[in-house]
């Protein structure tokens, strides 16, 4: 699991030190992770809310836990709906090519 925003880092910016934990916890998770897809869900929430002009991208390292954060996005999102104009439908691994 990881977790990608822009290149240029803020002060007290901790995304990536948070993205570091997580992936930890994923890769220790045996199945799909449905607490660890959670905590990435209410980061990616964290990021929108503090940052809203960066992008961000959230890499699995299974199918399973791909559907598990996609699905946690879903449940944060729908308690967000102003958040809705940040988020892409689908996946990339979705689309042509992939």
């Amino acid at each position: 699991m990881a977790v990608s925003p822009a290149a240029a880092r803020q002060p007290g910016d901790r995304t990536r030190r948070t993205a570091r934990l997580v992936c930890r916890h994923l890769r220790l998770c045996l199945g799909k992770g449905t607490l660890e897809a959670a905590k990435v869900a209410q980061r990616v929430i964290h990021h929108f809310d503090t940052c809203p002009q960066r992008t961000l991208g959230v890499v699995a390292l299974s199918t399973a836990q791909a559907e598990a954060i996609e699905e946690a996005v879903q449940k944060a999102r729908a308690a967000r709906p102003d958040l809705d104009h940040h988020f892409t439908e689908g996946r990339h691994d979705e689309g042509p090519g992939a």
